[in-house]
């Protein structure tokens, strides 16, 4: 009798995610750290927060409990709702993104250009990375939605819930979306305290 090697040890998938995520959260603190070093300037000149960065902020965390309801929907066999769960999860990440373009947009028409200002530089690149973040996430929600779609009849879903790099896709990703909600949690309240 054969066990998957997902379940028979360590998932090496999750080892990789958990490395990857400490890896980002290590690059982030060096920036943040540069961040406040510069901050100590004379010549530092705070940039105010884009209005639309609340939005965004917003829909972030809004994304991780659509996202959550997935799984619940997911583990419920109820697989039409986790569809639709998961596309509602995929068009605010892409929603975010369009937002943080907006915001970046704003940041230009107040001539909060990367050249223009040091702190200007570091929310665009923090903020940029944190979009490369998101993106990742996105490709993996468009797999796991294009599988959605189609399987929302039960004995198709519930052949798909068996197959192990399948529901294992969804947690990672699950782990993965929820650490990109707190990177931009933690890079807001970051941004809104040098902004005010």
């Amino acid at each position: 009798m054969m066990r998957s090697l997902i379940y028979s040890r360590r998932n090496p998938y999750m080892t990789m995610l958990l490395l990857a995520m400490g890896g980002s959260v290590i690059f982030f603190l060096v920036l943040i750290v540069a961040y406040f070093n510069r901050a100590g300037m004379p010549d530092w000149r705070p940039v105010p927060l884009p209005a639309v960065f609340w939005v965004s902020t917003f829909i972030m965390v809004f994304s991780s409990f659509t996202l959550q309801q997935a799984n619940e929907n997911y583990k419920a066999e109820r697989y039409e709702h986790f569809k639709n769960w998961i596309g509602f999860t995929l068009l605010l990440g892409a929603i975010f993104l369009l937002s943080q373009g907006a915001g970046w947009f704003d940041l230009i028409m107040m001539h909060h250009t990367m050249t223009d200002s040091v702190s200007a530089a570091f929310l665009y690149l923090m903020s940029g990375l944190h979009a490369a973040h998101i993106l990742l996430g996105l490709v993996v929600l468009i797999m796991i939605y294009r599988d959605a779609v189609r399987n929302t009849e039960y004995v198709d879903g519930f052949i798909t819930s068996l197959d192990p790099v399948k529901s294992s896709r969804l947690k990672l990703m699950t782990y993965y979306w929820h650490f990109v909600d707190a990177l931009w949690f933690g890079l807001f309240l970051l941004f809104l305290g040098q902004g005010g």
